[in-house]
């Protein structure tokens, strides 16, 4: 994976306390789940796994793009990885309309 953008929301525990985790990707993502700046995470999968077996009711959504466009979102709960979704992302150039 090349360098990325990462999101990460969470749901229902506030993201406050997650991101005061001993496990929360500190380097990574800022306090709000958005990440410091296009970024390589190799180990973002583990992560997540540790995270969110750390809250187990908590659900966890990792939105990712690439300088590529390639996009995908991860579901985390429990310590468990519920669904991944991959999808090329294009969005073609804007013409200007007289």
């Amino acid at each position: 994976m090349a360098n990325a953008d990462f999101i990460l929301t969470v749901s229902p525990t506030p993201q406050e306390e997650i991101a005061n985790s001993s496990v929360y990707p500190k380097d990574k993502l800022d306090q709000t789940g958005a990440s410091i700046y296009p970024c390589y995470w190799e180990d973002w999968e583990l992560d997540m796994h540790k995270l969110s077996a750390q809250y187990p009711e908590a659900t966890f959504s990792l939105y990712c793009w690439d300088a590529n466009d390639d996009a995908w979102v991860a579901y985390f709960r429990n310590g468990k990885l519920l669904q991944q979704s991959r999808r090329v992302a294009y969005f073609p150039a804007l013409e200007e309309r007289n």
